[in-house]
């Protein structure tokens, strides 16, 4: 089966089975949102506020950090993935190398409207010698230690952004392959139900409602 953007939305899970077969290639990574007005775009660029006071924002959390995990985040890198972990907003973008993660968060809530599942192929790597994620020039995949257990079952990793304010576009850009799944809404209870049979619990899969930061103070670094 070709690569494609599918025009027909899935309603059904071997119909998400087939549209799948074409990024079995462990270069693939997904992600899920369930309304599809979500752009492919960090938290932290998401408004004009959050994105001026990032760097202060990103200070606060790390006097707070040793506070938040029994191991010690080795640099800028590790403290962004776990403030990412506890709902902060950073200029990170979660995926995972398992679509049936994704297709979870694709259906989980917003049951009046379609999920959408995205495929994405970036070989941009984020590598050693790049010393803090503010000082990438190119949307770049970065793979955390597994700070958390979460991370680790959900097959987490991410993508940084030079600029979280430009969300990323389906299509070919920049050496970065995008290409989207629509979720039908009328299967989308149908689906989850699907999933938990497969694993895929809200155990595994967590719930970004139960994180522990959901409002940090932007101006009092």
């Amino acid at each position: 089966m070709a690569i494609a953007d599918m025009t027909d939305r899935i309603s059904s899970f071997s119909q998400l089975s087939e549209a799948l077969q074409p990024f079995r290639g462990g270069h693939w990574v997904f992600r899920g949102v369930s309304d599809p007005a979500h752009d492919l775009l960090p938290k932290v660029g998401r408004a004009k506020q959050l994105a001026l006071h990032e760097k202060r924002i990103f200070a606060a959390f790390k006097r707070e950090a040793p506070a938040l995990t029994t191991s010690t985040p080795g640099d800028d890198w590790e403290l962004m993935a776990l403030a990412q972990h506890h709902g902060l907003p950073t200029r990170l973008l979660d995926w995972t190398e398992n679509p049936l993660v994704a297709a979870y968060f694709a259906s989980d809530q917003s049951y009046d409207r379609d999920g959408v599942l995205y495929a994405m192929d970036n070989r941009h790597v984020v590598k050693e010698g790049v010393a803090s994620p503010f000082e990438v020039k190119a949307v770049m995949r970065y793979r955390p230690r597994h700070i958390t257990r979460r991370i680790q079952a959900q097959r987490g990793l991410f993508t940084v952004h030079p600029d979280p304010t430009t969300p990323l576009k389906i299509g070919h850009a920049s050496g970065i392959s995008i290409h989207q799944l629509i979720i039908a809404t009328e299967y989308k209870n149908y689906l989850i139900w699907d999933l938990v049979r497969f694993g895929m619990s809200q155990v595994v899969c967590g719930d970004s409602r139960n994180r522990s930061f959901h409002s940090w103070p932007i101006c009092d670094a």
